[in-house]
């Protein structure tokens, strides 16, 4: 398994770092190798998937922290992007497109990931 208890008193993980599926796709120079969006979503899927059940036989001990669940971040999409496990520095949005309306959920700015992060593990 990949992710690896830090110390026999603390519940965080580290893991081990592979080259993602998009940096492979995107160094490659073969024109034979490019996917398109729909195809690295269901490679990001699939890998996403083994990675949980893979997670689900080595769940880390209570109590979690962040480190945790960046750790756990890391090892469910290290495959698919570099930076799996790393805090965010840019803004993101979910955009959902239904037949005459759209809906954006924001997610947490990149300065206030950290503070919300301590308030959660803090409770």
């Amino acid at each position: 398994m990949i992710l690896r208890p830090r110390s026999s008193t603390s519940g965080d993980l580290q893991s081990t770092s592979r080259p993602s599926i998009i940096s492979t796709f995107s160094n490659s120079r073969s024109p034979a190798v490019s996917p398109t969006r729909a195809l690295l979503s269901l490679a990001e899927a699939d890998l996403a998937a083994a990675r949980a059940k893979l997670l689900e036989l080595n769940l880390p001990s209570p109590p979690v922290s962040f480190d945790t669940l960046r750790a756990i971040h890391h090892e469910l999409f290290h495959d698919v992007c570099t930076w799996a496990g790393q805090v965010r520095t840019t803004q993101i949005d979910k955009r959902q497109y239904d037949d005459h309306t759209s809906r954006v959920q924001m997610f947490a700015t990149p300065d206030t990931i950290e503070a919300r992060a301590d308030a959660l593990f803090r409770s």
